[in-house]
């Protein structure tokens, strides 16, 4: 999913507004998951440019190495806009999903690793 620079702003903003702070350098500053925001659609808005590539990869680096430090395994693009992660830790979220928009990730398990039909047969 390629962001559009409006669109990139949008998806900020919602999702700043799903944690109720405003769009400001202290916020990114002194909230984590924030940050964490912020890469990710820096991600999704830069990763088509070919020109952006090494600031590209420089935001990749910092959103890899803030995941593993929150706990987060959630890939670029697969949430909408407005997702409010409520807490540190563990959120593990498939590459193959996307997620609504303006949703509460909380103890929910996304996907599963076996097939339905296969899962069927052990209950």
């Amino acid at each position: 999913m390629k962001l559009t620079s409006v669109q990139f702003w949008e998806y900020l903003k919602a999702d700043l507004q799903a944690r109720h702070q405003k769009l400001n350098l202290l916020t990114f500053l002194k909230d984590p998951v924030s940050r964490f925001h912020l890469y990710m659609r820096l991600q999704e808005h830069l990763q088509p440019c070919k020109l952006a590539k090494p600031l590209f990869f420089f935001i990749k680096f910092l959103f890899l190495r803030l995941s593993q430090r929150l706990g987060f395994s959630i890939p670029i693009n697969t949430l909408g806009k407005g997702v409010y992660l409520p807490h540190w830790g563990t959120i593990v979220v498939n590459e193959k999903d996307t997620l609504a928009s303006f949703l509460s990730l909380m103890w929910v398990l996304l996907s599963v690793a076996t097939p339905p039909r296969k899962l069927k047969s052990l209950l």
